[in-house]
């Protein structure tokens, strides 16, 4: 019998960085027994071109600084991969500070243990993989939540929410 294939989109701008995670996913001994293709793009762009013609990922992994995502377009870019995968299968990696504006509403967005900053990834190895398994059971057994909302209702919600921070 054929295991299913884990297909994960990488967006990471640093072709460095993009080898870095694609050897702590497919060499982890955590992940051994797990058939996953890693997908890297260099852009939203070139992401949003590969999800409309492919089949959708079981995660997307993205850098908050690649080409396409800004602290200005977070929000459309988390709402475009809404339409293929759950919020809950998305993987923020950031530069900003835990205490920033910013990534709280991230962490709103996307749940906290969804959001890792990018130079603590890898001392937080083994939290992004509890991350990753908990996605792949997730969406294995059905159980994960999709969200779907329009950018202008996402908008409203988060920009009330941070007015309560």
């Amino acid at each position: 019998m054929e295991t299913e294939v884990i297909t994960i989109l990488l967006i990471e701008d640093s072709d460095t960085d993009a080898q870095a995670f694609r050897f702590q996913i497919v060499k982890n001994p955590r992940l051994q027994d797990a058939n996953i293709t890693i997908v890297h793009k260099r852009s939203i762009d070139e992401a949003m071109q590969w999800l409309s013609s492919s089949a959708s990922p079981y995660l997307i992994c993205v850098d908050l600084g690649v080409p396409g995502m800004s602290e200005q377009s977070w929000k459309s870019v988390l709402n475009q991969f809404s339409k293929f995968v759950p919020l809950d299968s998305v993987i923020v990696l950031t530069g900003h500070d835990s205490t920033s504006v910013l990534y709280r509403s991230l962490e709103k967005a996307v749940g906290a243990e969804n959001l890792f900053k990018k130079e603590a990834v890898w001392s937080q190895q083994d939290a992004m993989l509890d991350t990753i398994q908990k996605i792949f059971a997730n969406r294995s057994s059905g159980n994960s939540r999709v969200i779907q909302m329009e950018y202008r209702d996402w908008e409203t919600n988060l920009d009330r929410s941070e007015e309560h921070t």
